[in-house]
């Protein structure tokens, strides 16, 4: 164990801590088992997992600078982000649903300093 971990699980437990006050439950499915005795799918058990979405909005003044036409002219980009917390442990072929749509937890990239995940970010912007 390196002198960092320690500190690493403290701001985990923190981390965990603010997203179950704050966050929500989300909605995993994973993909079935298949049975070729029988020739059907068994559906995965279906789970929860606690996160947050983190919304930023930016305007991008390019739109102005080019086509200088009104306050209007600026467009906006808008990113969110699901941060789960490091209890979520997301398998391969499974998915979340956020806001009504399916996202591949395959896409998840763990924040792991030291070793020690902290939390797991998606891009879910759509």
């Amino acid at each position: 164990m390196a002198a960092s971990d320690s500190f690493y699980l403290e701001i985990q437990a923190e981390v965990n801590t603010v997203l179950e006050e704050l966050g929500t439950e989300y909605s995993v499915r994973g993909h079935g088992t298949y049975n070729p005795d029988t020739l059907e799918t068994l559906p995965a058990a279906p789970r929860t997992v606690v996160g947050l979405v983190a919304d930023q909005k930016d305007i991008n003044p390019l739109g102005a600078i080019l086509f200088p036409v009104g306050e209007g002219s600026a467009g906006w980009v808008n990113k969110k982000a699901l941060i789960l917390s490091a209890g979520a442990v997301p398998d391969a072929g499974e998915e979340v649903l956020v806001d009504g749509q399916w996202f591949p937890l395959s896409k998840v990239v763990p924040i792991k300093p030291a070793e020690i995940t902290v939390v797991y970010m998606l891009d879910v912007t759509r």
